[in-house]
């Protein structure tokens, strides 16, 4: 999963101190598609909650479809 977000480093400063061996993207042209299934497809137990999700590198979606909330919600 190399390159599927940009380097926080290089967003901040614009240098990174680790470019030659950073698996982060260096620019938008860098970035590459996510593409392991389980990624975005299931929702994050902490928005089923009711809660906000504290991390960074969560691999679960975060909005619920129409049909999701009014399931939870009802």
């Amino acid at each position: 999963m190399w390159k599927t977000k940009l380097c926080s480093e290089w967003l901040e400063t614009g240098v990174c101190p680790n470019v030659d061996h950073c698996q982060f993207a260096h620019g938008t042209h860098e970035l590459r598609p996510v593409s392991h299934p389980r990624i975005r497809k299931e929702v994050c137990r902490m928005v089923l909650n009711g809660g906000l999700c504290e991390y960074d590198r969560c691999h679960f979606r975060h909005a619920l479809t129409i049909q999701e909330k009014r399931l939870i919600f009802n």
